[in-house]
């Protein structure tokens, strides 16, 4: 059975939202946000520290390499066959802005039926938004959200 953070292969702190998400950007996942107190003879203090972990991939026993972004003026193409995507179940956002639907299992692992499209999850995971057909595609969380490619999106 595999433990809880096992799949973590560096650990990064970050003392402000804005580093974090830096990191987060560069393949880093958000573990844990805590205070840490100081206490020092003349004053008392605490600071947020988000705890940031780079995990390993599809069973790799190292970190998975660094994305790079494609130059704005030559995107790269998707990775995807757009019927992997089409079979997903997707869920309605309330407001009618987009859908969702799960990328992973419970344990942080590639769903079966996405295996198809592990490089277009890569690319999403490492921050990047592609179009594919009529929709726009992201990742946040354990979520693949798509909206419309006209722009609006959840």
């Amino acid at each position: 059975m595999e433990m809880p953070y096992s799949r973590i292969t560096e650990i990064k702190e970050a003392g402000t939202p804005e580093e974090a998400n830096g990191l987060m950007k560069q393949g880093f996942t958000l573990i844990k946000v805590l205070e840490k107190y100081t206490n020092d003879t003349e004053r008392q203090f605490s600071n947020i520290v988000y705890v940031l972990g780079r995990q390993r991939f599809n069973g790799e026993s190292h970190a998975a390499p660094e994305k790079n972004t494609p130059s704005s003026n030559q995107p790269a193409p998707p990775t995807v066959d757009s019927a992997i995507l089409e079979k997903r179940p997707w869920k309605e956002y309330a407001n009618g802005g987009g859908e969702w639907t799960f990328y992973m299992d419970r344990e942080g692992t590639l769903l079966p039926e996405l295996k198809g499209a592990s490089g277009f999850i890569d690319r999403l995971k490492a921050g990047e938004e592609i179009v594919v057909g009529d929709h726009g595609y992201r990742i946040k969380d354990k979520f693949l959200k798509r909206f419309p490619a006209d722009g609006a999106q959840q």
